[in-house]
């Protein structure tokens, strides 16, 4: 996206009418025309990160039986993370987004897309498993396919949305250690009155903060909103630097001129 500060047009003619004067009086230094490009380019004030570099939002929701155990409000467990993960979305635009879902197996419910309306649809239709069928329950059962998922994507933020009630005991989560190289951001929604052992186990083997209040979630947002506009403005950040560098360099050079 470009959003020049001086209209295009005005530096366009300032820009060639300088260049031209140079070449008239045989002034053919680079250093000089890189200047003028440089201050061409840093106008145009292009916002490279809304257009190559969209956050990658990967949801990994439990839908296990105790999902559907009453919560705030006396909306069940699973509506509220549902509720929650909309929430994310709508404050989060114009990002890529994914569903791991998972209680017997893992299954990737929604793959990486960027179609905002295809992806709440899905959610909507998202159900827990019925009690008569669930044979086990495990935080480690998506591990896979989280891995699988992180490792197609850069810049993503993970957001493990569980009451963390299982039937496996004495659980080991060491593998999840692998995934922290492999996200930038993100946090384990804790839908659950307490946070019990295996969500802290869970929290502390993957550096993930425990997200247990409505303000936190809305904390969190807010912290990945303003990295967005930090990598936003990375790249104008580097080409002004380089600006000052070369405005110093033909400093330094006219110093010979002088008396």
């Amino acid at each position: 996206m470009i959003e020049p500060i001086i209209p295009i047009w005005v530096l366009t003619i300032f820009s060639i009418t300088m260049i031209i004067y140079l070449l008239k009086n045989n002034n053919k230094s680079i250093v000089e025309i890189l200047l003028i490009i440089l201050l061409f380019i840093i106008n145009l004030n292009i916002n490279t990160y809304k257009d190559t570099e969209k956050l990658n939002i990967l949801f990994v929701l439990d839908t296990s039986s105790s999902m559907n155990n009453k919560y705030i409000d006396n909306r069940t467990r699973i509506d509220y993370a549902k509720k929650t993960m909309e929430k994310i979305i709508n404050s989060l635009p114009n990002n890529n987004y994914s569903i791991i879902t998972f209680d017997n197996q893992q299954e990737l419910t929604i793959p990486l897309t960027d179609n905002k309306d295809i992806v709440m649809r899905n959610i909507n239709n998202i159900n827990t498993i019925d009690k008569l069928y669930e044979e086990t329950s495990s935080l480690n059962t998506p591990y896979k396919e989280i891995i699988n998922s992180l490792k197609q994507t850069n810049n993503t933020i993970l957001f493990f949305i569980s009451d963390g009630s299982i039937t496996e005991e004495n659980e080991n989560y060491n593998n999840y250690s692998n995934i922290k190289k492999l996200i930038q951001d993100g946090g384990i929604i804790n839908i659950n009155f307490q946070k019990n052992n295996n969500i802290k186990k869970l929290s502390r083997i993957t550096n993930l903060k425990i997200i247990n209040k409505q303000s936190k979630i809305n904390n969190k947002i807010k912290e990945i909103q303003i990295k967005k506009i930090f990598y936003t403005q990375k790249t104008q950040k580097k080409l002004i630097i380089l600006f000052f560098i070369l405005i110093t360099i033909e400093l330094i050079d006219y110093r010979r001129y002088l008396p």
